[in-house]
């Protein structure tokens, strides 16, 4: 079978590349000619050039204060820009070597034209239209072809079904049989709004195994460290990397998207690529983050972790369903370092194989397509 899929492939966040290439090397592997269609949103594009933009207006130096701001903002550029240049070719190469190393860029009015037998949208949030600059058709599917079509783990970002949105959600999903959520509230949203089937499924990500990743990527084995993503800066998030760091007699290694004047320590980085991401989980006796795909990580690999947040369906969902949900913490006193994970009591294979069931139905089932 032939098969496109439209996803944030092209966002320089780990979890998006690795959760593309994950779903394109799971079907694949299924013996299908699998591409990933080189659609961009041009909002979210926009976020990940070369160069970060930093210019100079009349106001910052229309006083001595402000143009000494201007000044150490400049400074803390100049650190940021550094590291976001080798972040940026590495995430590139990524996406070149693993994604699509071949495909012309697609625009919208060219998604009617693709040769597929099947157009899968998915993963990541790709309905999140605060993140996308309103609603974008492409990964909504709602587009005119004669590719059958399909949602798997669609994401929101907890926007939910609404009376605002009500109406574009029945039009673009009226005629598409196979829905798929990787929150299970929105399936259920979706249930009981449209009368449609709808179910949640597991992130791309697990789709594959840790011994997938590792022979896939190369993965180098190191020292045992403590390895920290900051998918946001989170000044308690630093204090229990500190305290952790201290009781395991573990080296850290930090991650952050920004390298900030603040993080002055060698161990504090914010120039590593996907498969560096990767290598740091894989080492990592101990993994501290409040990024989704750090948590779906740490568990893909079967590491120790702490996953910090407040509120987040994405990462409740995740915990709940295996039974994880004593891995969130928000303040020092849930932190014990006693209670460990037995992985051979996470029913993690069940969560997984229910997802690849639902994928197995939708490649075998010839269902019409109705534009």
């Amino acid at each position: 079978m032939k098969i496109g899929i439209l996803t944030f492939h092209y966002a320089h966040n780990y979890g998006a590349v690795l959760q593309a290439f994950a779903l394109k090397n799971y079907l694949s592997n299924l013996e299908n000619d699998v591409s990933i269609i080189n659609y961009k949103n041009d909002v979210i594009l926009s976020k990940y050039k070369k160069k970060l933009d930093f210019g100079v207006r009349l106001f910052d130096i229309s006083s001595k204060q402000r143009l000494k701001d201007y000044i150490k903002q400049l400074i803390e550029h100049k650190k940021i820009q550094r590291s976001w240049v080798i972040q940026h070719k590495k995430f590139e190469e990524f996406i070149k070597d693993y994604l699509v190393s071949y495909q012309q860029q697609v625009s919208e009015s060219d998604l009617s034209k693709l040769d597929f037998d099947l157009i899968i949208s998915g993963s990541d949030q790709l309905w999140n239209k605060n993140l996308t600059g309103g609603y974008d058709k492409a990964y909504f599917l709602n587009f005119k072809t004669n590719s059958r079509k399909a949602f798997y783990a669609i994401s929101d970002g907890n926007a939910f079904v609404t009376e605002d949105n009500f109406d574009y959600y029945y039009e673009s999903l009226k005629n598409i049989p196979y829905i798929s959520t990787r929150e299970k509230s929105l399936a259920d949203d979706i249930v009981t709004k449209f009368g449609k089937k709808a179910c949640g499924v597991v992130d791309p990500s697990f789709l594959l195994n840790k011994q997938e990743y590792i022979m896939n990527f190369k993965l180098r084995k190191s020292k045992r460290i403590l390895f920290a993503y900051f998918i946001e800066e989170d000044q308690f998030m630093e204090s229990i990397v500190r305290v952790l760091s201290q009781a395991l007699k573990l080296e850290i290694v930090e991650l952050h998207y920004y390298k900030k004047l603040s993080l002055k320590h060698k161990y504090q980085r914010a120039d590593l690529g996907p498969i560096d991401f990767l290598e740091g989980i894989y080492n990592a006796d101990f993994v501290i983050t409040n990024s989704f795909h750090g948590t779906a990580f740490s568990i893909i690999f079967h590491k120790q972790f702490y996953s910090v947040y407040n509120d987040d369906a994405r990462k409740d969902n995740l915990l709940s369903e295996l039974g994880l949900q004593r891995r969130k913490i928000n303040n020092a006193i849930e932190l014990d370092l006693n209670d460990k994970i037995d992985y051979n009591e996470v029913n993690i294979k069940t969560y997984i194989d229910s997802s690849k069931k639902f994928l197995d139905v939708v490649l075998k089932d010839n269902f019409s397509v109705v534009n």
